[in-house]
């Protein structure tokens, strides 16, 4: 998100309702200036009571030659600022909120450096926060987002001077969202609808056409291919920018504004109110959401903004009856671009020819010559060599000051490129300067046959203020392999669904999602979602061979397809009946990792990622049992000052679930339990159809229809108070099957939860006792514990690069996952498992073939693994050759999983 400065402009006077596309000279010069600029948007503009322009330019989709006009919907960037303090000012008219009480009335856990921090400051950036702290595509939920806030220490004392935070904004959505029960969205759109405004928010109906964002020939597509919740974009670009509006409701939102039809007199007044000034020499002021510049007849109350591809500006003369609304979809010519030469023709001046900034090619060896081309260039370098530190010199080297107090947000920037582009060398190939702008676009031709364009913005000084990169949209891809696929309903969506993901474009996915996809389940996930979701699978699988076909009925099955970090499985579930639409779709990633060639280059290679802080945790390589290399790596808790060791409890994640899938056939030896009775057998308060369709072997084998209960709203933002069985148990009733019992496979942590609840109903003990005292104790579980994170000897989970972003796990141990073990405790379970401690060969079994019964002995070859954010563990078994592995890391997911085969192979390869 970028806040550009306004220039300055003159003089003024406002308007009423529309009187016609263009009227009058003023509104013809607009017209031309326009026209002649090759702008592409919509303005509306108005003097003295009456629209003088009125009008949409260029196109808002070149490619099916739709055109811009004052109802289209335009993302708005720090426009959204204005709208989201009016939201604030209206609550505080009805009595939900104060202005001037602190955050801490509203958020919880505010820290004490945060404790003076009021709403006042929020609304005016003198909170002390950063600009950001993170990118706006990152995909962050609400509270994650204000722990991280808190943690983040201030720029400068609350109260102590200006400085434009979007973290502020944020916060302030956050805040509406507590005293409203809403989303932001919601409440904002339910604000703005009662004075017209129909066509703002950031999700709006499928009949509201919103236009393309373009750079130069590049389509930059639609605001929702970006990353975006359900509700809107995640938390770093909330309330703070983003919104899609057109100029017709900006023209509504100021004429409500000046009748009183929005606030009360008395907040009309605070919003416009110099509260702070904007900075030495700037000339103006902050209100709330406005800043605030002198007219000749009073004062110029405006915002601008900008997002990809789009930008706005709004300008408002309120003691001079004007108003200028400048909305832009091309990067060719920007809002901010013509705004100013615009006022002046309002006016009556006659403003310079337009002369816009053209990109200008130049050679790399050129650019190197410069200092700004030497700063975009050693971005390169810096990515090369895949280091923490690498990335860090290079924030300082080249930053500016603002910019390098978000150090590890651009940390973070370096692997979501390497993410992005999967791990391939970036290497420029050629160069765009845009001088006037002051950025460079470098460009880089991948051996995919895609190219990804590197953004690089610079400060006056020639420092670097911005970076953003995405991929050049619209290039061909490989052609599509054509996969051996039945002559079935599964094998025709299949075909379309594999054939899509060759087109990068945002429009072939939209029109699939209309054409393949059921309208339950569009309205389930949200379209904007599902076409973004193509777009990253698009990324990640698109022309790449499927090396496997798994079809379980002519409406479900599943595709494995190989890329170069391991197999990703697509699974689809169509509906029953004709037409047989897509019902479901699931995507499971298994990474393959390097390959390291003995086991010692494997735990050279883990001892290297430790001293770069890219890993931190345990390996342990057993052989038949007994150990043959155990190795702890890095922090277990930094702000303690802990050292990871061998003893070191780690959060197991789903791992979990191999204990809970132990004691259930435990019961079942012992004929407490019946795998194929029905639930209702053993738990009360389920749904009459649920408890006698259900079956416990349903549930072992994730078939029950249930998936996750991490979105209910009854766990959302409660997780501390979900603790025992029986609060799970709560929220899985209330929960809908997504499919009927035993229709197909569908990983379900709420499964898991009421396979506790019958552990418990069969066995008369409380889950964890039972497990502790059948499963953990008898096999020599020493140090496994069922605690929270923060018990001693327990690893601190951690985000990110480094250890920079502690990331507190809120959710209770359960029978799904988030028991706390160590390596030593996993080899003992293997190990009691092997020697039938645990289970007769029956069950052993039963466990070991996804809880069918065998024809004879099985010999274990499993991987199973656990991970949430900050939190990763894998398990790797190979019975046959008698080599285990286990990875314990208190980081993000794939940090063991990446390594747990890879060594597993690297032992093996000594036999």
């Amino acid at each position: 998100m970028r806040r550009l400065l306004l220039s300055l402009v003159f003089a003024a006077t406002a308007c009423a309702q529309p009187s016609g596309t263009v009227s009058g000279e003023v509104g013809a010069a607009l017209d031309a200036y326009l026209t002649d600029a090759g702008f592409s948007g919509a303005v509306v503009a108005g003097r003295d009571g009456v629209v003088v322009l009125r009008k949409g330019y260029g196109s808002a989709d070149r490619a099916r030659s739709t055109p811009n006009t004052p109802a289209t919907a335009i993302q708005i960037g720090s426009v959204t600022k204005p709208l989201t303090a009016t939201l604030v000012l209206s609550l505080q008219d009805r009595g939900l909120l104060d202005v001037a009480a602190p955050l801490s009335d509203y958020l919880d856990g505010v820290p004490a450096d945060k404790a003076a921090i009021t709403l006042h400051h929020l609304l005016t950036h003198t909170a002390g926060l950063p600009d950001a702290i993170g990118s706006d595509d990152e995909a962050i939920g609400r509270e994650a987002y204000v722990r991280r806030a808190f943690a983040t220490p201030l720029d400068r004392a609350p109260g102590a001077g200006y400085a434009y935070s979007n973290v502020g904004f944020a916060l302030l959505a956050a805040v509406v969202e507590t005293v409203t029960g809403q989303t932001y969205d919601a409440a904002l759109q339910d604000l703005l609808r009662s004075v017209g405004m129909e066509r703002t928010g950031y999700r709006l109906p499928a009949s509201v056409p919103v236009a393309r964002g373009y750079d130069g020939d590049r389509d930059l597509g639609l605001p929702s291919d970006r990353p975006w919740a359900a509700d809107g974009p995640y938390w770093n670009l909330r309330g703070n920018g983003g919104l899609l509006s057109t100029a017709d409701d900006l023209l509504r939102f100021h004429e409500a504004l000046e009748a009183g039809d929005l606030l009360s007199d008395e907040a009309r007044r605070l919003s416009v109110t110099p509260h702070t000034d904007e900075g030495e020499g700037s000339g103006s002021h902050y209100g709330y959401g406005w800043a605030l510049f002198p007219a000749p007849s009073g004062t110029l109350v405006t915002h601008n903004g900008g997002d990809a591809g789009s930008s706005a500006d709004v300008l408002r003369f309120v003691d001079d009856d004007a108003v200028l609304i400048v909305l832009s979809n091309s990067r060719a010519v920007e809002a901010f671009d013509v705004s100013g030469a615009l006022a002046q023709i309002l006016f009556g001046g006659e403003p310079p020819p337009f002369a816009p900034e053209r990109g200008e090619a130049v050679a790399l060896a050129q650019l190197g010559s410069r200092p700004e081309g030497e700063a975009a260039l050693a971005f390169f370098g810096a990515y090369a060599a895949g280091t923490e530190a690498a990335a860090r010199d290079y924030v300082a080297a080249y930053l500016d000051d603002a910019f390098q107090r978000s150090a590890d947000a651009v940390v973070a920037f370096f692997e979501a490129v390497r993410d992005e582009v999967g791990g391939q060398a970036l290497v420029p190939s050629r160069a765009v300067v845009h001088r006037g702008e002051g950025r460079v676009e470098l460009l880089s031709d991948l051996a995919d046959g895609r190219t990804y364009a590197l953004e690089v913005g610079f400060d006056d000084d020639g420092r670097i203020d911005g970076l953003s990169g995405d991929f050049v949209r619209g290039e061909a891809q490989a052609a599509c392999p054509e996969p051996r696929l039945p002559d079935a309903p599964i094998g025709d969506r299949f075909r379309a669904l594999l054939a899509l993901l060759c087109d990068p474009g945002a429009e072939a996915r939209r029109a699939f999602v209309i054409e393949h996809v059921a309208p339950r389940f569009v309205d389930e996930a949200g379209e904007g979602a599902l076409v973004a979701g193509l777009g990253r699978l698009a990324d990640e699988v698109g022309g790449r061979e499927v090396v496997g076909v798994l079809l379980e009925s002519e409406t479900a099955g599943a595709v494995a397809i190989e890329t170069p970090d391991g197999e990703v499985r697509v699974s689809l579930r169509l509906e029953d009946a004709a037409p047989h639409r897509i019902a479901g779709l699931d995507v499971e990633v298994g990474p393959a990792g390097p390959d390291f060639g003995d086991l010692g280059a494997a735990l050279d290679h883990v001892a290297a990622e430790a001293e770069d802080g890219r890993f931190s945790g345990v390996v342990l390589v057993a052989r038949d049992g007994e150990v043959v290399e155990e190795r702890a790596y890095g922090w277990a808790d930094r702000e303690r000052g802990e050292r990871v060791a061998l003893d070191t409890r780690f959060n197991i994640g789903s791992i979990n679930k191999e204990l809970t899938a132990v004691a259930i056939l435990q019961l079942a030896e012992r004929r407490l339990v019946d795998l194929d009775a029905p639930i209702g057998t053993y738990l009360d308060g389920f749904a009459p159809d649920v408890a006698g369709a259900v079956t416990v072997r349903h549930l072992l084998q994730h078939r029950s229809g249930w998936g996750h209960y991490w979105d209910h709203p009854d766990f959302v933002g409660r997780e501390a108070e979900v603790v025992e069985i029986d609060d799970f148990l709560d929220l899985v009733r209330t929960m809908p099957l997504g499919a009927e019992p035993g229709a197909r496979e569908q990983y379900s942590n709420a499964g898991y939860e009421v396979l506790g609840g019958v552990v418990e109903a069969a066995s008369g003990q409380r889950y964890a006792d039972y497990v502790w005292e059948h499963v953990a104790r008898p096999a020599g579980m020493t140090d496994a514990r069922t605690a929270r994170h923060g018990a001693p000897g327990h690893a601190a989970p951690y985000r990110g690069a480094g250890y920079d972003r502690p990331s507190p796990t809120a959710k209770a141990p359960s029978a799904a996952g988030g028991g706390y073990a160590t390596a030593r405790d996993l080899l003992r379970f293997q190990n009691a498992l092997s020697d039938g401690r645990l289970l007769g060969p029956e069950a052993l079994g039963l466990l070991f073939n996804r809880f069918e019964p065998s024809e004879g002995p099985v010999e274990p070859s499993v991987g199973i693994a656990g991970g949430a954010p900050g939190i990763n563990a894998v398990w790797e078994w190979d019975a046959p050759s008698g080599w285990s592995v286990v990875v314990l890391a208190n980081r993000e997911p794939p940090a063991a999983e990446a390594l747990g085969l890879p060594i597993l192979r690297a032992a093996q390869s000594g036999d």
